[in-house]
């Protein structure tokens, strides 16, 4: 797993990004179907690394094997608490033995009842180019509920600016 994209310019917003990017155990992925549509599952993330690298294990067997080989093209959908995350990037399909049992945990067993040395099993690993999150806890909260009933009151719309923030990675 040397291999990192790795932004050269890591921004607060980049860094806070990373950080709430950590804090999800499972998004939705979506992928682009043969017939060309968009086509979402839940995933488990298995690592996030400190360049938001995102990793996940799935059955090779699956339509998203399919997929990610005829457009790697892929979107992460992440939401936890009051932390909403979206993130686009480019998928790679890791089938190295050796990454597969440093990332090997007892969920991995989900999509490998045999183990490891069934070759049922594959890793992507997200290489995500662009993210946007909104984080609506804490104060920020506070802050979001005070801007929507000043749009209430006057009649215009909510001005989200103080929570979101939107990232070219």
């Amino acid at each position: 797993m040397n291999q990192t994209h790795n932004p050269t310019e890591k921004t607060e917003q980049y860094k806070k990004l990373v950080e709430i990017l950590q804090k999800f155990s499972t998004g939705m992925l979506s992928t682009v179907s043969k017939e060309g549509l968009i086509r979402s599952r839940p995933m488990t993330l298995v690592r996030v690394t400190e360049h938001a690298d995102t990793w996940f294990m799935a059955a090779k067997d699956s339509d998203l094997m399919d997929e990610l080989t005829k457009d790697p093209r892929l979107n992460l959908i992440l939401q936890e608490g009051g932390f909403f995350m979206s993130l686009s990037g480019m998928a790679e399909i890791v089938t190295s033995k050796d990454i597969l049992e440093q990332l090997w945990d007892a969920s991995a067993e989900f999509w490998s009842p045999q183990g490891l040395n069934k070759d049922d099993v594959f890793l992507i690993r997200m290489l995500p180019f662009e993210g946007q999150y909104w984080d609506v806890s804490g104060l920020n909260r506070i802050k979001f509920l005070f801007e929507k009933v000043i749009a209430k009151v006057t009649g215009s719309s909510v001005n989200i600016s103080s929570i979101e923030e939107h990232i070219k990675l």
